[in-house]
């Protein structure tokens, strides 16, 4: 069982959750898209149902997890995967808040610049919710950070991130991202005195990410 904190684990994410042994207050998930995977579509979205509903197994009681997808291109429709996500959750969670990351107020044809950040509780309602101003627009604009040597464009920023700390956990909490990429939750979560777990399938993101927060603890 997975139970050691503030540790970043390499693997494939669906099954790594299966062996996580604490309870997070937070999860926070943006799964890969479908083309950087080597899944058919139904594969794909077996996945979606699969991975949403092993992380939300999870979470303590009360406790929020916050998803971040992008709808893309399947052909020649938007797949509307932040449906598919709602979908998958709608007999065990609550949906109690949804909002808008933009990326960018630049306008692209071909590309869209915002992200649906969908929030589910365990519960009826979120056990922790501080009262933190900047949780409450329904629009985010939020530029991308930058981070070194980090190959994906799609870092959330930290200022993203740190609203959600912040809004759903107290001090020393737990927070889980399945898909710590560039290890932004778990930056975040050092800098705010919470506790974390992360899982990738790159041990290329994972060395990244753990000299990204190495880093951040030694400022």
């Amino acid at each position: 069982m997975i139970t050691e904190t503030n540790k970043l684990y390499c693997g494939d994410s669906l099954t790594l959750i299966k062996e996580l042994g604490v309870e997070p207050s937070l999860v926070i998930m943006s799964p890969p898209d479908q083309a950087e995977t080597n899944m058919s579509f139904g594969e794909y979205t077996s996945f979606i149902h699969s991975v949403y509903n092993d992380a939300f197994d999870k979470l303590k009681d009360g406790g929020v997890l916050v998803s971040i997808t992008t709808d893309r291109k399947h052909n020649g429709a938007i797949y509307l995967k932040h449906e598919e996500i709602i979908n998958a959750l709608k007999n065990k969670a609550t949906l109690f808040n949804y909002k808008i990351w933009a990326k960018s107020l630049k306008t692209n044809l071909y590309i869209l610049n915002f992200c649906h950040m969908l929030f589910f509780c365990k519960g009826k309602k979120p056990l922790i919710k501080n009262n933190i101003s900047e949780f409450y627009p329904d629009v985010w604009l939020l530029e991308r950070d930058k981070i070194k040597n980090y190959p994906s464009k799609d870092s959330f920023p930290s200022e993203l991130v740190k609203r959600l700390v912040l809004t759903f956990t107290n001090t020393s909490d737990l927070i889980f991202d399945p898909f710590v990429g560039s290890g932004k939750t778990a930056k975040v979560a050092v800098d705010n005195d919470r506790k974390f777990i992360g899982f990738d399938s790159s041990q290329e993101f994972i060395d990244i990410a753990n000299r990204y927060i190495e880093d951040s603890l030694n400022d």
